[in-house]
């Protein structure tokens, strides 16, 4: 009786820039392909085409006995193990280090070098000069210095774990979405009515380096959804939200991956911020501001909370040490929840300002003016109009 085993392949921290792409012939000039460690470099993932080219698998017997199952001949073959490396029968000559194999997510390697954000000014936010932004400090002039997450492979991560290092204090110890599900639904070939309204919007350069950036998905029912990837590059939870093809959100959203069962939230975009450069970060509420606020004005780091009472101190801990500007929606609850909150998270080490972009208005003038419960995202798209009308 033969049983199907599984390597943990590691992927390597160089690409192989002049190959050609075993799965869709390309040039890796980009590289978008990246190979597994101690495997010949026509095996790896490639990002462009989201295909695994992988060894053959496998096979143990009752006593451990490895074999491969040989198309060709259809049989099983023994393979033999010597010290360092591995040989196959019929199988040509190419050894790898058997030691050192561990088992490949169809993807790894997504999120795992951060922007450089040299772009970011060292200014220290005033709350009481901000300014709205002007459409001539958008993406399309500006070209920020980042380096998209799906890229690079400094470190894999991991497949379902839990940790007891990082489990919090009487709860269900923390446990992390396997990079793999990242993957199954980033490359998909029709995309959510959000990706379509900002490609339609900003255009498809934009949106192709802001999904990256951000990792962002469509589930097989037309959802977006937002990961919540932490500093340590390790999948916390997600959240699937359903738009209209004019971009604005439905009431209906799906959080699959629960807190009961060890998966708790991190503020969306956290694995972007940059520690060494200590950037000017901007916090908004919704993942979607977030994701325009990039495209916008990509060279500030913009994260979300995902929710007004959403900003907990287990979030806030990555901030720590840097400059933040929150950004509140146009509303006087929202403004005083975050109000509230800038004592306590100075205390913390935060060097935090506010945006209140309700200029002291109420509620009641700020439903007159059309603009009640407005986002920043509101916000840019109708300076864009304004400067569509009068161009």
């Amino acid at each position: 009786m033969y049983h199907k085993t599984n390597k943990n392949y590691k992927f390597n921290q160089k690409r192989n820039y002049k190959l050609t792409t075993p799965c869709c012939k390309n040039n890796n000039k980009d590289g978008k392909f990246v190979n597994y460690i101690d495997l010949p470099d026509t095996y790896g993932y490639c990002h462009s085409c989201g295909k695994s080219s992988l060894p053959p698998p496998i096979y143990t017997d009752d006593k451990k006995n490895e074999y491969i199952w040989n198309t060709a001949l259809n049989r099983y073959e023994r393979t033999y193990t010597n010290t360092n490396t591995t040989a196959t029968n019929n199988v040509g000559n190419t050894k790898h280090n058997s030691s050192q194999q561990q088992l490949p997510t169809p993807t790894n390697s997504v999120a795992n070098s951060k922007p450089n954000t040299n772009s970011i000014p060292n200014t220290k936010p005033n709350s009481s000069q901000q300014q709205l932004p002007t459409v001539t400090n958008s993406v399309a002039n500006s070209k920020p210095n980042t380096n998209p997450i799906p890229n690079s492979s400094k470190q894999q991560l991991p497949t379902e774990t839990n940790s007891v290092a990082n489990s919090k204090p009487n709860s269900t110890p923390i446990k992390y979405i396997p990079e793999a599900e990242i993957w199954k639904l980033y490359n998909t070939k029709i995309e959510n009515n959000l990706l379509l309204y900002l490609r339609k919007t900003y255009g498809d350069k934009a949106v192709d380096l802001v999904k990256e950036l951000y990792v962002l998905g469509t589930n097989h029912d037309g959802g977006s959804i937002f990961w919540n990837i932490n500093e340590n590059l390790l999948v916390q939870k997600s959240k699937i939200s359903y738009y209209k093809g004019n971009g604005k959100r439905t009431n209906k959203f799906r959080v699959p991956y629960k807190n009961e069962n060890g998966y708790y939230s991190c503020l969306f975009g956290e694995h972007l911020i940059n520690k060494n450069k200590k950037p000017l970060i901007i916090l908004v509420e919704s993942e979607k501001t977030a994701i325009v606020g990039f495209i916008n004005l990509p060279k500030y780091t913009w994260l979300a909370y995902g929710g007004l009472n959403a900003l907990t101190d287990s979030k806030v801990t990555p901030l720590i040490g840097h400059r933040v500007l929150i950004v509140p929606d146009i509303s006087n609850k929202a403004v005083d929840v975050m109000t509230k909150k800038i004592a306590h998270l100075k205390n913390l080490g935060i060097n935090i300002n506010i945006w209140d972009m309700t200029k002291g208005k109420t509620d009641e003038q700020l439903k007159k003016e059309g603009i009640y419960n407005d986002d920043l995202e509101d916000c840019f798209r109708r300076i864009k109009n304004s400067s569509n009308k009068n161009s």
